[in-house]
């Protein structure tokens, strides 16, 4: 998005895809925790110059946008993109940098307060909201995969597809990819014996 200069925040209204995206992540950077903190950056003088904005889109907005984003599939069409570039920057690490590649697992409780929020669920300690599947890469602390589920779900729920995911694209640059996570994480019925060692 060009904040500044033609197209961008600045001119464009109704606002296009990436301004909304990229209008939420801002507000993430800045301390946001919900949207509703957009409209402190809307009155923000001083953020909106640094955009090289007169207006940003306002809570309702962005609530709106982000509830087109209607299951798994649409969250994939956002995540993969980007995967996509990953093995040509991996490519530029050092050799030795590539002999292994270590994909850690873990699932983390992100509680929220919202009584309505769908798919939202009480996680084993009796928090309410939501349990995020995360995958990424030790490597380079880049997150690969962060799927959302509800609160209620084990930890193992759905992450054997990730997991794969996981290892084909770090697959492409790595020699050996190894997996990383706790026992929740332990799919037996998933492992694989390779021929040459059994």
């Amino acid at each position: 998005m060009n904040a500044g200069g033609t197209g961008g925040i600045k001119v464009r209204k109704p606002y296009h895809g990436p301004d909304r995206v990229l209008n939420i992540a801002l507000d993430t950077l800045a301390g946001g925790t919900y949207l509703e903190d957009l409209e402190l950056r809307r009155r923000d003088v001083a953020y909106l110059d640094s955009l090289g904005a007169k207006h940003i889109p306002d809570p309702t907005t962005a609530g709106e946008f982000i509830r087109r984003f209607g299951g798994e599939k649409a969250v994939l069409t956002v995540m993969e993109p980007v995967n996509a570039v990953r093995p040509g920057v991996w490519a530029k690490l050092p050799r030795q940098e590539l002999r292994q590649g270590i994909l850690d697992t873990d699932g983390t409780i992100a509680p929220t307060t919202g009584e309505q929020k769908r798919g939202k669920g009480l996680s084993y300690n009796g928090v309410g909201g939501f349990h995020p599947l995360v995958l990424s890469l030790a490597n380079t602390r880049e997150v690969l995969y962060l799927p959302n589920r509800p609160g209620n779900v084990p930890s193992r729920e759905g992450a054997a597809e990730y997991m794969d995911r996981a290892i084909a694209l770090a697959g492409k640059s790595f020699d050996e990819v190894w997996l990383r996570g706790d026992t929740n994480f332990s799919l037996t019925a998933m492992f694989v014996v390779d021929a040459r060692t059994s």
